[in-house]
C-alpha cells in the first residue's frame, strides 16, 4: 500500500512540476500559488501506520492528529492539482483519491466545505464512486455527516452526488433500487 501512495503521489507530483521529496527528508519551504504549499510534513505511509492503530482514548494523539492533517493536506493537495487541470484529469481524480486508500477519508471530507466549487465536486464524487464498497467494509463512519451536510450545497452536482453517496454509504438503497426497476419496467415495455 505504501508504494502504491508513494507512486500515485509522486506521479501526481511530476505532473504538477513538483519533485516528490524522499521519505523523511526536512519539507522544502512552502511556495506561495504552488502545490507545495499542499504537500505534507508526514509522509502518507506514516499516516496510514497511525490510522490502522487501536485508538484508546476519546481524543487522537499530537501524533495521530498530525498524520491526520498530513493525509487531509495530501488530498487537499492532489484534488488542487486536479481542479486546475483538463476535464480529463479531473475525471481521473476519483480513482486515484481511492487508491489511497482509507486515509483519504478525512481529507475528502474536508474538501465537501472547501469555497471552491471544483474541490467539492471531485470530492463528492470521489465518495460516490467510493461509497458501496465504503458501506461493506463499515468504513464510511468518517465521511457520513459530511456528506449529509453537503447534501444542502448551493452547487447541485455537488448536492446530487451528496445524496446518493450518503445514501449508499448509510445503506439505504432504497430510491435506487426503485429507479432501477422502473428502468428495467420502461425497458421491458419498449420491447
Amino acid at each position: 500500500m505504501r508504494c502504491l501512495v508513494a507512486y500515485v503521489l509522486a506521479v501526481v507530483l511530476t505532473a504538477c512540476g513538483s519533485e516528490p521529496e524522499a521519505p523523511g527528508a526536512t519539507p522544502s519551504a512552502p511556495t506561495h500559488g504552488t502545490l507545495q504549499q499542499a504537500r505534507p510534513a508526514v509522509a502518507v505511509g506514516a499516516a496510514a501506520e497511525l490510522f490502522t492503530e487501536p485508538v484508546v482514548a476519546t481524543t487522537p494523539s499530537a501524533e495521530q492528529q498530525r498524520a491526520m492533517q498530513a493525509a487531509t493536506a495530501t488530498v487537499t493537495g492532489l484534488i488542487a492539482a486536479a481542479a486546475t487541470a483538463d476535464a480529463a484529469t479531473q475525471g481521473r481524480a476519483p480513482a486515484t483519491l481511492i487508491a489511497l486508500g482509507t486515509d483519504a477519508l478525512p481529507g475528502l471530507a474536508h474538501n465537501l466545505t472547501h469555497q471552491n466549487v471544483t474541490h467539492r465536486r471531485i470530492a463528492a464524487l470521489t465518495l460516490l464512486q467510493w461509497s458501496d464498497s465504503l458501506q461493506q467494509q463499515n468504513a464510511a463512519a468518517p465521511v457520513v455527516e459530511a456528506l449529509a451536510a453537503a447534501r444542502h450545497d448551493p452547487d447541485p452536482a455537488v448536492r446530487a452526488a451528496a445524496e446518493h453517496a450518503w445514501r449508499r454509504a448509510i445503506g439505504d438503497t432504497t430510491a435506487l433500487e426503485q429507479s432501477r426497476a422502473a428502468h428495467e419496467a420502461a425497458e421491458r415495455a419498449s420491447r
